[in-house]
């Protein structure tokens, strides 16, 4: 047993940073003990790969974990959404940490920032596509920076999603599954964390008799395009999209389109073509989901007359939809206020957030219940009630902690009284804090499930004085549904966010797995091996380097030769299966062996990272392709007297291209494709560059040494008498 302990606990000591002390108050914030454990992780997390993506549920204090952080450095910039700008501000002086904050929007449209030692990206996922304005321009940011990203929902329709955001401080090239666990901390709401649980609701049919599924799918492509089965594709589905969330907001939809219809053929009959900007203004929804214009420039120029006719048909399709729609709008409206009134009704008491993706089914069901005491609609045109205009932090103040969490303002309670129904777009969705609420109400359902879980994260996180948060939700109308297939949609975007975020789950599940394995005594000297039984056979192993310590596993097959993983997955899976209370004795030739494996792996692994063909160094972009065979150009065209010199300082360019990462590399790498390549102050650019924002794993290499070995066996299944 003693020989068991002792390996357990080297396990568990590989992903153990409790010796790294974190502060427990953070100026008035006092940390909780998840968010000093996020803290240490990002650390390092920091030391290893210069970044780190925070990815924990909703409402467990992101924030506050950043901040812990800031207050590390003597410069923090925080580049996050411009609705958040006042949320950031407040919380820096609550925990009296100094911050500059530059909004995502600004970067998009080329507004510059200082550089400083610490950029914190909140919301990240809003900087998740590489072809953004505000992407290189983070990139820039990052490039000098410790990289921290904030986001619940760093994966919202794609994995390269999350290649993109690790790439700030990466590179855009492929990570293996270890290392995106050890830089990816995502944590799910446990009881121990104080944020409410969750009580989803049956969801709302609101009946629907207009035949308007009928005239969507006969609905004629707006101008004869190239595709134009893609293009009434288009168009239908975002009408689909407003259908789903109101008849108002489809009544809306169809006005502007009508609108915006009759000023294109104004245009056309003029003989003059529409400009790139007036056709980029046809959109289909609040959403802004554009029409792809860019097919129908040569249709345009090919037949004006043509198109002038198929607009006139797309108008008197659009228009007879609106006929039959247009009379239903307020009795939808008023249907819907039904429920969401009997909802209020039934949680008397109770503040009531409720969110949509569209303006127009907001400001639909605040007509019918504004004169309802305590209720107040908030849009991107500002916030109101009955009795007039209101100050949105008001609002959001409002809705906030309840008193006893951290110096609330006086009239807190008085404003909490004045608010009980909030009906919001998705203004209100993201980053701000709203645990006053204890029903959030989707009036229709967003585009992602994680837009769904951020809605919700507004209420159900720390600091809520309410024991459950309860979830209430609009069904779309049975036609919307087999346009939009919102459930299929829903179904392939969670799986794409399910399986990106793998590694970093899983490394969690082994963190809860090997925390009871650890020692009391800080003086034990741990065994080499020691073995237990478990519900699969195989082993974990703990191996240690000039730079940290990690875990490897493998699952035995019979007399199969071992295949030793650092799949966080694979040990994730070994953890969980061991039996600590069943100590089994050792055989040594299977310590040998699992030895024997483990000692291959090592020396593979270090070749292949010296190489620059595994983790950081996978990989290959096609500037970096371009730029080794420029260097290669380089010495093959080299007199005899220059090539030595020339040769050593090529090998130290491409050693730290193979080590180097990082977006802001490769967009540097992309400007000099675009110079001359036969000559020395080209190679003088490389170097100059890369010596400037070239990023290294600080994983030292050829110093991996085995420390300990943990067999499991499965014991055979007692036989029946």
């Amino acid at each position: 047993m003693p020989a068991l302990d002792d390996v357990l606990d080297a396990l568990a000591r590989a992903l153990d940073l409790a010796g790294d002390a974190v502060p427990p108050t953070l100026g008035e914030v006092v940390l909780r003990p998840h968010q000093a454990e996020a803290v240490r992780s990002i650390r390092a997390a920091f030391r290893e790969f210069g970044g780190a993506l925070l990815a924990d549920d909703p409402g467990l204090g992101k924030t506050f974990v950043a901040l812990a952080i800031a207050a590390e450095y003597p410069h923090t910039l925080v580049a996050a959404p411009s609705a958040l700008r006042s949320m950031w501000v407040a919380a820096a002086a609550r925990c009296g940490v100094v911050i500059e904050f530059v909004s995502l929007e600004a970067l998009s449209r080329g507004r510059g920032a200082p550089p400083a030692p610490l950029l914190i990206v909140d919301e990240a996922h809003h900087a998740a596509n590489p072809a953004a304005r505000r992407y290189p321009a983070l990139s820039l940011l990052a490039q000098r920076a410790k990289v921290l990203l904030l986001s619940a929902t760093p994966v919202r329709n794609s994995s390269t999603e999350l290649d993109a955001l690790l790439g700030l401080f990466l590179s855009s090239r492929a990570l293996d599954d270890a290392a995106r666990a050890r830089c990816t901390i995502r944590r799910a709401t446990t009881a121990e964390s104080g944020i409410p649980a969750r009580d989803t609701r049956p969801a709302i049919v609101v009946p629907m008799r207009a035949p308007v599924a009928v005239h969507l799918r006969g609905l004629p492509p707006p101008l004869p395009v190239a595709d134009g089965s893609a293009a009434t594709g288009i168009v239908r589905a975002g009408l689909a999209r407003c259908w789903a969330s109101s008849l108002a907001a489809l009544d809306r939809a169809l006005r502007r389109r009508l609108q915006r219809g009759a000023a294109l053929r104004a245009s056309l009959e003029a003989g003059r073509l529409p400009t790139r900007l007036e056709l980029r203004a046809w959109v289909v929804g609040d959403d802004s989901m554009q029409l792809a214009f860019p097919l129908l420039g040569g249709a345009l120029r090919a037949d004006v007359a043509a198109c002038v006719r198929a607009l006139e048909r797309h108008i008197a399709a659009v228009q007879a939809l609106r006929d039959i729609t247009h009379p239903a709008v307020q009795r939808d409206a008023a249907c819907r206020a039904g429920h969401l009134l009997a909802i209020c009704e039934r949680h008397a008491g109770a503040s009531v957030i409720a969110f949509t993706s569209f303006e127009a089914t907001a400001t639909a069901l605040f007509s019918h219940l504004r004169q309802r005491p305590g209720t107040v609609l908030l849009t991107s045109t500002g916030a109101r009630s009955a009795a007039g205009a209101l100050d949105r932090s008001w609002v959001i103040e409002a809705l906030g902690a309840r008193p006893h969490d951290a110096a609330p303002r006086t009239d807190s309670s008085a404003r909490r009284n004045c608010v009980r129904l909030v009906i919001a777009t998705d203004l209100l969705a993201e980053g701000v804090n709203l645990q006053g609420a204890s029903v959030v109400v989707h009036l229709d359902l967003p585009w992602t499930p994680a837009a769904l879980d951020q809605r919700v994260g507004r209420a159900a996180r720390i600091g809520s004085s309410h024991q459950t948060v309860f979830d209430y939700r609009f069904a779309a109308p049975k036609g919307a549904d087999r346009i939009l297939r919102f459930a299929r949609l829903q179904r392939r975007k969670s799986d794409h966010a399910s399986r990106a975020l793998a590694p970093g789950t899983a490394q969690e599940r082994i963190r809860v797995a090997v925390r009871s394995w650890r020692a009391d005594s800080p003086d034990r000297s741990p065994a080499v091996a020691a073995a237990t039984g478990a519900h699969v056979d195989g082993f974990l192993a703990c191996v240690e380097s000039a730079s940290r310590a990690w875990l490897l596993g493998g699952i035995a097959k019979g007399s199969a030769p071992l295949r030793v993983s650092d799949d966080p997955g694979t040990i994730a899976l070994l953890a969980e299966a061991v039996r600590r209370d069943d100590p089994l004795s050792v055989d040594r030739r299977e310590v040998d062996r699992v030895a024997r494996a483990v000692v291959r792996w090592l020396s593979r692994r270090d070749g292949a990272v010296t190489a620059g063909v595994s983790g950081v160094g996978g990989g290959s972009s096609v500037a970096r392709r371009r730029v080794l065979a420029r260097l290669d150009h380089l010495l093959h065209t080299a007199s005899p007297s220059h090539l030595p010199t020339l040769a050593a300082r090529v090998g130290r360019v491409r050693g730290t291209l193979h080590q180097s990462a990082s977006a802001a590399v490769e967009l540097h790498l992309q400007a000099l494709l675009g110079g001359p390549s036969d000559s020395r102050e080209w190679l003088d650019d490389l170097e100059q560059r890369l010596a400037g924002v070239a990023r290294r794993w600080t994983d030292a290499r050829g110093s991996s040494q085995l420390k300990s070995i943990l067999l499991l066996r499965r014991r055979p299944a007692a036989k029946s008498s």
